[in-house]
């Protein structure tokens, strides 16, 4: 698996693990690149949310103290693990057989039981509540649903995220920067590397015509800022 790394919210006591730290090999993130953008549009910094960063060589970060710590993990996140088989999806809690074939590798499935995201799959939501009271017990860990939360973002927005300790920032639109390099996902994993730790992350998703002076890093103060160039 290599280095991992997990991304949190301080505002709501919200984390995602983004897989393994290699950008090159996933093109991104290997938890997903639709699941790392959603996060960040759940946890938008004109909310007051503040993200914070952490790999296998950072100080033991907050959500690692236990259920005790209020921190919670989203169901979006590593526990994708919990239903897989050879055969395609199994339920996370019981086993019971399910998806198979195209329906396993499916985003959504409109059959029975629950699905929560590309690989995580429960046949009744009794099993996704034992499962999630296991977690909490033999984990340590709370489970937070994020599922059903509105995406406050439409599909023509594009993310944009700065480092506010070293007012560097990044707009994922798929545009060229200035070196010729895409500025997608992939480079926004590559950001992301550069600030691991002890730094303060804000994200947002601005839409088409939207005022620059909603984020500060295009707004009156951009001279003060460099974008981020990979």
């Amino acid at each position: 698996m290599g280095v991992e790394w997990k991304l949190g919210c301080e505002r709501c006591l919200r984390f995602l693990w983004l897989g393994s730290q290699k950008p090159l090999k996933w093109r991104g993130f290997q938890v997903g690149d639709g699941v790392v953008r959603r996060f960040m549009g759940l946890h938008d910094s004109r909310g007051g949310c503040a993200l914070t960063l952490t790999n296998d060589g950072c100080a033991e970060p907050p959500w690692e103290d236990g259920v005790e710590s209020g921190w919670r993990e989203d169901v979006l996140s590593r526990t994708f693990w919990d239903s897989w088989s050879p055969a395609g999806m199994d339920c996370a809690h019981c086993g019971a057989t399910g998806p198979r074939g195209a329906a396993a590798n499916a985003s959504t499935e409109a059959g029975s039981g629950l699905r929560k995201n590309q690989a995580l799959w429960f046949c009744t939501a009794s099993c996704f509540a034992e499962y999630c009271a296991y977690q909490a017990t033999q984990r340590d860990r709370l489970i937070y649903d994020s599922t059903d939360d509105p995406v406050p973002f439409g599909p023509e927005s594009v993310l944009a995220v700065a480092c506010l300790d070293c007012r560097v920032h990044l707009t994922v639109d798929g545009a060229d920067d200035d070196g010729g390099t895409a500025r997608d996902m992939e480079a926004l994993a590559h950001f992301l590397c550069e600030h691991v730790g002890e730094h303060r992350l804000a994200a947002l998703h601005r839409t088409p015509g939207e005022s620059d002076e909603r984020c500060p890093w295009l707004g009156a103060d951009a001279d003060s800022w460099r974008a981020f160039v990979y």
